[in-house]
């Protein structure tokens, strides 16, 4: 039989929620499609599992559907479900802002804007309880104008050398911003930064310009800023160390606390930076790595790396009566630093410990070029704890290949305590006359070149003969034998106690001895063992640049049990310095 004609299935449709006319979407029944005309979605009735007689409209999923606000999402099943589009927002992608990847100038200008449309759109006006991380992936990103930095911006990229954000233009890369107009409070103070796991590297212009000569480049310039994280970043400035090239005026990494627009009133003793971290942190070209001249209070640097830079961290201003305070720098590695690792020029109780000094102060070059000294605190109240320099272990010793000739610019200069942790060994061998064994520098100010009133030197030593035959009982029984010695040596100078002579020199020995004990000499006395190694300190003036210096001596004059100057024995020191 022929098929005449086939009617098509029809299924319910209108436009959705056109009231009052329409009737999409309806309770539909059981089964039931209904098709929206204009926004292109289909639905299908179902009763409510356990209530047949309750219906809702479930809809199937088209290509035109919005599924991140249909699906809910629960980690791990725990009862908490939020909407996709709520979870996907926890991280947000700067590619979702349109950031241009590649090293192309033409990218800058928008760059830049992205940049500050992120953080006008996730960050200005947000509260602490904001979850936003921008996300920047692997790349090189342009962009040449400041990025302003409001509270709880959070900035991650793919890691040192994946994410490279690349500055071509002027004055201040990031720079922070308080909450509102108003003048600084507690309430309203710039807080909770968080950038991490980035390169951020400022570019020279070519050809330079007199703009960029005029303008201190800095990277973050942070103002009253607390509850702050930088972690995992490359710092990389524009610093050039040949004398024939042009160079910005200044270049710093982290500048803190300056004032703004001539205003040195705004900020309170509340609202200096406080409570802020930097962790795993390069700098490599800069004049400056980290500067603040104000009272900034609390903070930390630590685990950082300083690599070519004409100071690593400066703390206060010589135009200023008050500075930083209670801040700590801490297991960070200096190299190639032109003048100190470290200057406090105002301030209290700021700790350095633990940091690893390679070539620092020698104006770029190496030990025999010594200029600076590598910490330098030209106000009283700090300390400088257990560094590691390799300045005392080249330029304190005497003896053939030595640098004894060239000046010892101390390693620490200026006010207070100075302890370095790094074990030293000398060679001890007999001698009757005074030996120049160890010399230590007389830290005079690079600033003033004036030298403290007093200092003391206190050394704990240990010294270990080599070993030697002994005999002992009868019939004699011969046995090895070593003497050993433990105790501290303490060197006090009074440079003011007499101007027009040498000044006073005192020196201490505090030990304890075992080992050989008595000999008998050609006369018939009897001298103990341990009083015939015999310390003394004087001063001494290097005749290349007539700079005076702490030199120790010792007379050795041991013999052995056959009368014979016994031959050597180590010295081994740790020392600390207070001035």
């Amino acid at each position: 039989m022929a098929v005449v004609q086939i009617s098509k299935i029809q299924i319910r449709r209108d436009i959705k929620d056109a009231s009052p006319s329409s009737d999409l979407p309806i309770k539909l029944s059981n089964g039931e499609f209904a098709w929206c005309i204009d926004t292109k979605q289909l639905y299908i009735g179902s009763s409510i599992i356990g209530s047949p007689s309750q219906l809702e409209n479930i809809e199937i999923l088209t290509e035109n559907s919005d599924i991140f606000s249909l699906g809910r999402y629960s980690y791990k099943n725990n009862g908490i479900f939020r909407s996709f589009t709520d979870r996907l927002e926890d991280r947000v992608s700067a590619n979702d802002f349109g950031l241009l990847e590649g090293n192309n100038l033409s990218y800058a200008s928008r760059n830049s804007d992205v940049l500050n449309a992120i953080m006008e759109k996730l960050y200005i006006g947000t509260s602490n309880d904001s979850k936003n991380v921008i996300d920047i992936g692997p790349g090189i990103f342009v962009f040449d104008s400041t990025v302003q930095l409001p509270s709880f911006t959070r900035i991650q990229g793919a890691g040192k050398g994946n994410t490279i954000l690349r500055y071509v233009g002027s004055g201040n890369v990031f720079e922070s911003i308080h909450d509102d107009n108003n003048p600084i409070e507690i309430v309203n103070q710039c807080r909770n930064l968080s950038i991490s796991n980035l390169t951020i590297e400022i570019v020279r212009p070519t050809p330079i310009t007199q703009s960029y000569l005029d303008t201190p480049s800095v990277i973050f310039d942070l103002y009253g800023v607390t509850k702050c994280e930088f972690s995992n970043l490359e710092l990389i400035g524009p610093l050039v160390t040949s004398t024939v090239e042009p160079d910005a005026i200044d270049s710093i990494a982290f500048r803190v606390d300056e004032p703004r627009n001539g205003n040195v009133n705004d900020l309170s003793s509340f609202t200096y930076t406080n409570l802020c971290s930097i962790n795993n942190v390069t700098f490599k070209n800069f004049k400056i790595g980290f500067y603040a001249s104000r009272p900034i209070n609390k903070n930390s640097i630590s685990e950082s790396r300083f690599i070519t830079l004409s100071q690593g961290v400066v703390l206060g201003s010589a135009n200023s009566n008050e500075g930083p305070i209670h801040n700590l720098i801490k297991s960070c590695f200096f190299d190639n630093i032109e003048k100190q690792a470290v200057k406090i020029r105002q301030g209290y109780s700021n700790i350095c410990s633990s940091n690893n000094l390679l070539s620092v102060g020698n104006i770029y070059g190496g030990i025999q070029n010594a200029a600076y000294g590598q910490i330098e605190f030209d106000v009283p109240g700090n300390i400088n704890l257990d560094y590691s320099s390799l300045r005392h272990k080249e330029l304190s010793k005497y003896g053939a290949n030595s640098l004894s000739t060239r000046p010892y610019v101390s390693e620490f200069t200026g006010y207070g305590l100075n302890q370095n942790f790094i074990t030293q060994t000398k060679k001890i061998t007999y001698s009757t006359n005074p030996v120049n064994f160890v010399r230590f520098p007389i830290p005079l100010s690079n600033t003033t070149g004036i030298g403290p009133e007093s200092m003391s030197i206190e050394i704990d030593y240990l010294y270990q003969s080599k070993t030697f035959d002994t005999t002992s009982g009868s019939p004699a029984i011969y046995e090895k034998s070593r003497r050993i010695r433990k105790g501290t040596l303490t060197v006090i100078v009074d440079f003011r106690a007499n101007t027009l002579t040498l000044p006073i020199i005192n020196l201490y020995d505090d030990y304890e001895y075992i080992g050989y004990g008595l000999t008998t000499n050609a006369t018939g006395n009897i001298t103990p063992e341990d009083e015939k190694l015999i310390f003394r300190a004087v001063e001494q003036i290097n005749s290349i640049q007539n700079q005076k210096e702490i030199v120790l001596t010792y007379q050795h004059q041991s013999l052995s049990v056959d009368q014979q100057p016994f031959e050597e024995g180590i010295f081994t020191y740790t020392y600390k310095v207070l001035t």
